[in-house]
């Protein structure tokens, strides 16, 4: 299995190091400067609740302590909210206690990390319609942004909408550039030009944007959440190599094991196992095994054989 790794990692080597100390400055300085992927994307900070599990790490401290903790993941944490009470300044003091709610304010990135480092807990998922019709696991990331005009959803709530009892879609957060919104998303009134941050099934989450008009972006792979399962993930297929290595299991079988538990622990989703299936590949594969088998059988192979090694010989 590792035959070619002295020849492979002499390659990736040379090209990291070259792509790293020189690669880059051939890149003419104006195209440099100019990323309008990222331009693009410039939406502002979200603005989202999480929840404060009884496991969490964050219980018994002072949200003053929480942000020195976690100066890595970029959050503000804007307040905290305590059963009916809202409290923002005077929050400083207060220690954290099971079932608080944190108001956060950075990007998505930022709030995963955020949310995986302290083990805390997105907004409830709405219950499903029919208890066999969802899973977890199939949910997705999109964003959005309300139009100006005659929009079904300005000046109205998530809550007024019905978005997650009718639809099934949570409503995780809100972007509202210039004016950083400090209250509850229950509450929140939706304002032409802001971003949100929906999460559900796809076809419920296009029935929500034909329902209420509104325009998705681009997207950009979200994750939120997830973060903890990622030293599982390396732990699974290092375990498979390993087991390929020593001689426990067949490579492939090795491997389509992790494949199938990945799945069945719904780190990656069923449905986007076919999506990234290369089918084009199976197909080529799954023909070119009869002909090899033919050309063993019919002596084509040996015969290939016997008049090419002569010729590498001479």
């Amino acid at each position: 299995m590792f035959d070619f790794t002295p020849v492979g990692a002499t390659v990736a080597l040379a090209g990291i190091t070259f792509v790293a100390l020189i690669g880059w400055r051939l890149i003419p300085e104006a195209r440099r400067k100019h990323m309008p992927t990222q331009e693009l994307f410039q939406i502002g900070a979200y603005v989202t609740e999480v929840h404060v599990p009884p496991e969490s790490k964050a219980i018994g401290k002072t949200l003053s302590e929480l942000e020195t903790a976690t100066e890595s993941s970029d959050v503000l944490i804007a307040g905290l909210i305590r059963g009916n009470q809202s409290m923002m300044g005077a929050a400083w003091r207060e220690r954290i206690q099971p079932g608080d709610i944190l108001i956060l304010e950075s990007d998505p990135k930022g709030i995963d990390k955020f949310i995986s480092a302290l083990n805390l807990e997105l907004p409830s998922q709405p219950a499903p319609r029919e208890p066999s019709e969802r899973s977890l696991g199939e949910e997705s990331l999109m964003e959005v942004v309300v139009p100006p005009g005659q929009s079904l959803v300005i000046g109205r709530t998530s809550m007024a909408l019905k978005l997650r009892s009718r639809y099934g879609v949570t409503l995780l957060a809100v972007s509202r550039q210039g004016r950083p919104y400090r209250g509850r998303l229950k509450a929140f009134r939706f304002r032409a030009g802001d971003v949100l941050l929906l999460q559900g099934e796809q076809e419920r989450l296009a029935e929500v944007i034909a329902r209420f008009g509104f325009l998705p972006l681009a997207g950009r792979h979200l994750q939120i959440g997830k973060r903890h399962w990622a030293m599982v993930t390396i732990g699974i297929f290092g375990l498979a190599i390993g087991c390929a290595t020593l001689g426990v299991l067949p490579l492939p079988i090795a491997l389509v094991a992790a494949a199938v538990l990945l799945v069945a622990l719904e780190i990656v989703p069923a449905r986007d196992v076919y999506e990234v299936i290369d089918w084009p590949i199976v197909v080529l594969v799954a023909a070119l095994i009869p002909l090899g088998r033919a050309l063993d059988e019919t002596g084509t192979t040996g015969f290939l054989i016997e008049h090419i090694l002569p010729m590498d010989a001479g």
